[in-house]
């Protein structure tokens, strides 16, 4: 038994608790030991005041947080780089991180292989895929899928046969065509379908993408 705490830095972050409520109480409704209890939540000061997070402890800024044994700090998160400056300043603090898998994910573990911190949550469907550590994958359809280090997937994007790189940030409802990569701190726009690779650190949007014209 470990104490949880979540890191978050804005509403997000309350799906992810949600999640990791779900799964201790389906864990006690089983009459299993869960493996953690919720200890409270790291956020900026202004998310604090919040009404949604009300029921629990503020435990101050990612800052000021001081780690210790009994604790695993899970990153809810979205945004790539934000998610990374968070676990490079955590991990200097010694902290260790804890990966969540829903207890309503779909698919089994057994064909996935996952590094440490991540966020699998919402009904993800998970086949035969590799994703790297502190990747967030959320109500998204992923198999056959190579997913590297820090990458997010948000709701209903489907990914099937293809390489995500690391960092890159896949927003709501995108669809990647098979065979493709989306390459290293790349961005899918919201409602997009990729018919082609997409190079490192572009952004694309549109039906099909395209790279965004900077103004």
């Amino acid at each position: 038994m470990y104490d949880l705490v979540l890191v978050c830095e804005d509403m997000f972050g309350m799906d992810i608790l949600s999640a990791a409520e779900y799964k201790i109480v389906s864990d006690e409704a089983n009459n299993v030991e869960p493996e953690f209890r919720i200890k409270g939540v790291i956020c900026p000061e202004q998310l604090a005041g919040r009404q949604e997070l009300s029921r629990y402890r503020y435990l101050g800024t990612l800052e000021d947080c001081l780690p210790s044994d009994d604790e695993k700090y899970l990153i809810g998160i979205k945004i790539p780089d934000h998610k990374k400056k968070a676990v490079e300043l955590l991990r200097a603090k010694g902290a260790r991180f804890a990966t969540l898998w829903a207890a309503w994910v779909l698919g089994s573990r057994e064909d996935v292989s996952c590094g440490e911190g991540c966020v699998i949550a919402a009904h993800c469907i998970k086949e035969n895929a590799q994703v790297g550590s502190f990747v967030t994958i959320f109500n998204s359809m992923v198999s056959d899928a190579a997913i590297g280090d820090y990458a997010t997937l948000m709701s209903y994007a489907n990914i099937t046969d293809a390489k995500i790189g690391s960092g890159a940030f896949v927003d709501d409802n995108a669809m990647i065509m098979t065979k493709l990569t989306i390459g290293d701190n790349a961005v899918v726009g919201p409602g997009s379908m990729v018919i082609k690779d997409v190079k490192p650190g572009s952004h694309v949007f549109g039906v099909p993408a395209k790279k965004e014209k900077k103004l």
